[in-house]
């Protein structure tokens, strides 16, 4: 076990991590760089299974494939001049020769020199490019530049998540594992190198892809994530008012009183009846704790929707956010501008969470060319219909009609 005057920092970034965390951005960086090159080659991640980044181990990090050979060593200097560029190549180039003796590299081995600056490279030495061409940059443009190639992943893939959850994610992620080695190194006394090029201590890539599309959402616990809804669904609404209700005009015979009053009997509503309320609102979806629920619920199109067909409205809701209307109940609904049709599809298909429709007659909707008195009219046209005669098929027993907002206001149910 060496003593304290044996245990030397060499290739830690001790201050670096504890101070500036410019080398562990660019192992994000780099990282994130070879899952959207394994995406857009080949459309997975299969090829780098087995894939793993070293930090502060054979150098400030490192790329090793599957076989545990290291493609690429990479040395971070963000320095205010180049004047110590020189000595840091020659031993970057330098510590890859002595691990192409120990088999840990090849001769085809990349050695990559990230800095804020563009020094003149020595022979060996090659700066790391970007999917942008760049290939020199400071922690602030490379934060920036790390949040476009998540957005880019997830524009390549189709889907949508907030980029700057992820990106706070990965970030920390990688402070946590160059904490846990070095608190290793700190309480074992054993070699910082020892511990740092331990199999134990190289990330998986599969890890990071982890964070990438992991649901933020899905271990929050219900009421929690309610009570995000709740504040999120409420500020939908008012971003919408901000940026499409700037005059009188806009609202187009509405009245803006209506959505004042909806905002505020939402805003006292106890979350557990906010839950039946989202619902209500939205029989479309089925909403569960995740990020997809939260878009569907929380979004612009669903918020103007509402405005509309509540400020259209004569009928002044009730606090339960419902109208009473000749001794009927109706509920407000947003169904996204879907054919008719496709609503009642989608209403039957999420019927086992339909409380609106265990409880209301009638569905008010926006105008549109059709009105159904029955959704089981509409029955026929929808593909893989229950036929079971359970008491628990609401459709058995439970007429339900979507009525549209000009026959809602002059009483027309026929």
């Amino acid at each position: 076990m060496p003593n304290s005057s044996e245990r030397k920092l060499i290739n830690s970034a001790i201050g670096s991590w504890s101070g500036y965390i410019y080398q562990g951005m660019c192992a994000v960086y780099v990282a994130l760089d070879h899952i959207r090159k394994a995406y857009n080659s080949g459309g997975s991640t299969n090829q780098l299974e087995g894939y793993k980044l070293y930090l502060d181990a054979y150098d400030d990090f490192s790329v090793h494939n599957e076989n545990g050979q290291a493609i690429s060593l990479h040395q971070c200097k963000l320095y205010k001049q180049s004047k110590s560029f020189d000595e840091a190549q020659k031993l970057l180039v330098a510590t890859k020769a002595d691990l192409v003796q120990k088999s840990i590299c090849t001769e085809d081995t990349t050695t990559y020199f990230h800095s804020n600056q563009q020094p003149r490279l020595i022979e060996g030495v090659s700066f790391f490019e970007d999917f942008e061409g760049d290939k020199s940059f400071n922690a602030d443009i490379l934060s920036l530049k790390i949040s476009r190639i998540i957005a880019r992943i997830f524009e390549d893939q189709g889907i949508e998540r907030h980029r700057m959850r992820v990106y706070n994610a990965l970030i920390s992620w990688v402070d946590m594992k160059v904490i846990a080695i070095h608190g290793l190194y700190l309480k074992e006394k054993r070699y910082l190198y020892e511990i740092a090029t331990h199999p134990n201590s190289g990330i998986p890539f599969s890890e990071i892809i982890s964070i990438l599309f992991l649901d933020d959402f899905a271990a929050y616990p219900r009421e929690d994530f309610y009570r995000l809804l709740k504040y999120d669904f409420l500020h939908s609404i008012k971003d919408e008012i901000e940026s499409s209700y700037e005059s009188e005009d806009d609202w187009e015979g509405g009245d803006p009183k209506h959505i004042q009053f909806l905002v505020d009997s939402i805003g006292n509503m106890p979350i557990v009846d906010f839950e039946h309320i989202v619902q209500r609102l939205l029989p479309v979806e089925h909403i569960r704790p995740c990020e997809r629920s939260k878009e569907n619920v929380c979004n612009s199109s669903i918020a103007q929707e509402l405005i509309q067909l509540v400020a259209s409205c004569t009928f002044k809701l009730r606090p339960e956010v419902d109208w009473c209307e000749r001794s009927k109940r109706q509920a407000p609904i947003a169904v996204k501008h879907l054919p008719l049709s496709k609503v009642c599809r989608q209403l039957y298909q999420n019927r086992a969470n339909l409380d609106c429709l265990r409880e209301y007659n009638t569905l008010v909707t926006k105008d549109g060319n059709e009105f159904i008195t029955d959704i089981r009219d509409k029955v026929s046209t929808i593909n893989q219909i229950d036929k079971s005669d359970s008491d628990e098929n609401i459709f058995k027993t439970k007429k339900v009609g979507l009525l549209s907002v000009s026959k809602f206001n002059t009483g027309d149910y026929e």
